[in-house]
């Protein structure tokens, strides 16, 4: 053979192991098989050649390779000839190396613009993707510089050699890369783990500016002393995401100053807030403060400019004890006042003025000032207050004045007044008096006036009614007066608290206090009496109402009266009595117990309320009210006997009687301790009597029994409960019934065979347990073959032996069965005559092995 060896196969390039030789076949004419196998797998026929000589024959053949070869530099493949059973030539073997191809990726250059982080992020790659290896998968993955690969995609090839896939897909950019150039790379994998050549991209990747904006208000004001910090707040966003943010600010053309530092978590906006020291030297004009912030990598946010009015403060002044608010005629001489003031701009001095209504301005130079800003001034007003001859308002104001001219203003309004009189009422209070014995009261009081001048007229009146002159009496020197005066009750007097209103009045219409009297004015209540009511119990609808009778007396006298009657909370009924004395006014009730009232126990309320809305004590009486229990009558007779399938059923016969004459009542009942069943339902109305024709049927499976028994009773709609019946009785099952007929010949031989013909008949449809033949009552065959199914009649032939040892002679036969039930019963007799004697050779030993009873002897 001439086979090339080491040689170098790629896969699916089309090559194949050539091979040249010559074959021979010495001494025989068997065909000779070519085989051929790759490394260690199943060896397999090149080529059959047949009528091979000695002088051979040429081979030139190609070996394709197998499509499941490994990549390997070692693999071999053996060539040999072989005829018939285990006759092998020598062997070729060859080395070779199988080679997988590597995937091949071709792609589209992608943007050299600036790529910009959590904004522009995404790069997009298109291109093919080929593996000559024709089948698998092929995957893509890129990575970022050094940075991890990551699986992009993956392409199915399937039996396509050359065949270019196309690819689309886009690429996120890792947002921790730094700003600056940087390389993407990007290559495939097929499913041997061959790489394909990797591309690869530069593009430069940018990060963003932070940005700044404040809330803060612009143009405000602020005041030297008081306000010495100004609150900055506002947000930050860095849409890169990450990092941290430092905060910066200028006021006017100062140095640059530190706020704050921001962690940035994402690309939301990052508020902050806080508060900066003003400067104390800051002129009273308007300011400016530039804010801006840098990121990790110094870049700067745009400027934010706040703008504020920087005040200097006006002296203030706090009163503490103010001027009243009213000045009483000769009695306030002074006003007086004191407090604190403020001293914010560090004046040197501080002066104090009051003006009184519209007069001129006058500089207080008696001023105590102690602990420093605490003052108290007073002015004297006699001198004013002398000129008022009327009732008036007036008022005054003060100033505090600093060396720099800021000042601040203090003014109060006042009232100049006369004195009001005062009255004092000496009198018991809350007394309580009655509508028929006290007509009038007695008011006694002094009455002050500092005045010291004019008339003074006192008042009164009744609740809520008009005033009245009580008395009428000119001032004295002293400045004191006294008084006596008796006072009517209104003719129309509610029974209630009432409210005496005492009062009095000067020439200058100055009204005193209000002195008052309570007293209470009371009616009499009405007097309730029960005189006739039975407390029961009551049934329902055989007592339809509760029969009371009573009096009334209201010593008033007069009025109306009214008397309600309740059943627990429900009102059942009123009357209403005219009341023309104190003496006793009789009523009558007829009270109809409500159509749902329940069973149980209940209470009976009696009021009387007059027209003063007073109120009698209340009669209550409790009392039962008791629901009737359905009335069952069975009149079916005691101790029945049933035959199974003639009586099917059980009649009950009676009567049903509700004394409530409403709602229903149903029937049950159940068969010994059976489940129950319900068997009628009765609407009660005014009918009395519900007569009962029931027809029960028994059970299916009713078992024979002689002490059977029915239970019946009736239960109401309110669950009541009649009498329970009981009523006993005998279920019997049926016996069998054998009729056997004439034999057609009278004279029978002795050893014979003969048929008999009978019926076999059962009322209860019931299986045979046993039946038997029976001469003279001696011998009995038992006929195990003619247990039958159940049926009414059945007709039987059956074949017997006449036995051997039989005396001659005339013989009774008659049958003799039992059902499952063991419910036997004897056919009718029918005599034979046996005529003929047979030897003892001639006995029929099947038949005599059937006896119950072994004959002692045969003939």
């Amino acid at each position: 053979m001439s086979i090339q060896d080491n040689q170098e196969f790629i896969n699916n390039d089309g090559k194949s192991f050539h091979i040249e030789g010559m074959i021979y076949n010495f001494g025989s004419s068997k065909p000779i098989n070519l085989m051929y196998k790759f490394d260690d797998k199943d060896s397999k026929i090149l080529k059959t050649y047949e009528n091979i000589g000695n002088e051979g024959d040429h081979v030139q053949l190609d070996i394709p390779l197998s499509s499941d070869l490994p990549e390997s530099n070692n693999h071999t493949i053996s060539i040999w000839a072989e005829k018939g059973f285990n006759r092998k030539s020598n062997e070729y073997i060859l080395n070779f190396s199988f080679i997988y191809n590597r995937p091949n990726i071709e792609g589209t250059t992608i943007s050299m613009s600036p790529y910009t982080k959590n904004i522009n992020d995404n790069i997009a790659f298109e291109g093919t993707v080929s593996d000559n290896d024709g089948n698998g998968i092929v995957s893509v993955y890129c990575r970022f510089d050094n940075e991890t690969e990551n699986k992009m995609m993956s392409k199915q090839i399937i039996n396509a050699q050359n065949e270019k896939y196309a690819l689309n897909f886009t690429v996120k950019i890792p947002p921790s890369l730094t700003e600056d150039f940087h390389i993407i790379y990007i290559w495939a994998v097929d499913s041997n783990q061959k790489e394909s050549d990797y591309l690869h991209f530069q593009f430069y990747f940018k990060h963003n500016e932070p940005s700044i904006s404040i809330t803060t208000d612009n143009n405000m004001q602020i005041r030297k002393g008081i306000n010495n910090k100004l609150e900055i707040k506002g947000n930050v966003i860095d849409l890169d995401g990450s990092g941290s943010i430092l905060i910066y600010y200028i006021i006017d053309n100062s140095t640059e100053q530190y706020l704050e530092t921001i962690t940035i978590y994402n690309t939301s906006y990052h508020e902050f807030n806080k508060k900066i020291d003003l400067p104390a030297n800051l002129n009273e004009e308007i300011h400016e403060i530039r804010i801006y912030c840098k990121d990790g990598n110094l870049k700067k946010s745009n400027e934010e400019i706040i703008n504020f009015m920087y005040l200097f403060n006006n002296p203030s002044i706090i009163v503490n004890k103010e001027p009243l608010s009213i000045y009483h005629n000769k009695i306030d001489t002074n006003i007086s006042v004191s407090g604190t003031f403020t001293n914010d701009n560090y004046a040197d001095n501080i002066y104090f003025f009051y003006v009184i209504d519209n007069r001129d301005r006058q500089k207080i130079e008696d001023v105590t000032i102690t602990n420093e800003y605490e003052f108290t001034i007073l002015i004297s007003t006699s001198e004013y207050f002398e000129q008022f001859d009327s009732e008036s308002t007036h008022s005054l104001s003060i100033w505090i004045v600093d060396s720099f001219g800021k000042s601040s203003k203090y003014t109060k309004t006042f009232e100049f007044v006369f004195n009001s009189p005062i009255l004092f009422v000496s009198a018991e209070n809350f007394t309580t008096l009655s509508r028929t014995t006290d007509k009038s009261i007695n008011i006694e009081g002094t009455i002050q006036d500092l005045d010291c001048t004019g008339l003074i007229s006192v008042f009164y009146k009744f609740d809520d009614n008009l005033f009245r002159e009580l008395h009428s009496e000119n001032m004295n020197t002293e400045c004191g007066i006294s008084f006596s005066k008796q006072i009517e009750f209104p003719s129309i007097f509610s029974e209630s608290l009432h409210n005496i209103t005492i009062y009095c009045s000067d020439e200058h219409n100055k009204i005193s206090n209000e002195e008052h009297i309570f007293l209470y004015y009371q009616y009499n209540s009405p007097e309730l009496t029960i005189n006739t009511f039975e407390n029961g119990p009551y049934y329902r609808c055989l007592n339809k109402s509760i029969h009371l009778e009573g009096n009334i007396v209201d010593l008033d006298g007069i009025g109306q009266v009214t008397i309600t009657c309740y059943i627990d909370d429900n009102i059942i009924d009123t009357k209403t009595i005219d009341i023309l004395n104190v003496s006793e006014h009789l009523f009558t009730f007829d009270l109809e117990f409500p159509p749902d009232l329940s069973e149980s126990s209940h209470y009976l309320i009696v009021t009387a309320v007059d027209e003063s809305n007073k109120s009698s004590t209340p009669f209550r009486l409790d009392f039962q009210y008791i629901y009737n229990s359905p009335l069952l009558t069975i009149t079916t007779q005691n101790n029945q006997e049933f035959m199974k399938n003639a009586s099917n059923s059980f009649y009950i016969t009676g009567s049903l009687v509700d004394e409530d004459k409403c709602g229903n009542v149903t029937l049950y009942y159940k068969f010994d301790g059976s489940y129950e069943v319900n068997i009628a339902f009765y609407n009660i109305t005014e009918i009395y009597k519900h007569y009962i024709i029931i027809c029960v049927p028994f059970p299916s499976d009713f078992k024979e029994n002689k002490n059977h028994n029915i239970t019946i009773w009736a239960i109401d709609e309110t669950n009541k409960t009649s009498e329970i019946i009981i009523k006993n009785f005998s279920y019997i099952y049926n016996d069998p019934i054998f009729k056997l007929y004439n034999f057609t010949k009278t004279k029978l031989i002795r050893g014979s065979k003969h048929y008999i013909n009978f019926t076999y008949e059962h009322q209860d449809n019931t299986k045979l347990k046993s039946l038997n033949i029976s001469f003279d009552g001696n011998y009995n065959i038992r006929l195990d073959n003619t247990i039958s199914t159940p049926s009414n009649i059945i007709q039987h032939t059956e074949k017997i032996n006449i036995p051997n040892d039989i005396e001659i002679g005339k013989h009774i036969i008659y049958l003799y069965g039992c059902d499952i039930y063991n419910h036997c019963k004897k056919s009718n007799e029918i005599e034979i005559n046996v005529i003929k004697y047979f030897s003892t050779k001639e006995v029929d030993f099947d038949f005599v092995k059937n006896f119950k009873i072994r004959p002692k002897h045969y003939h």
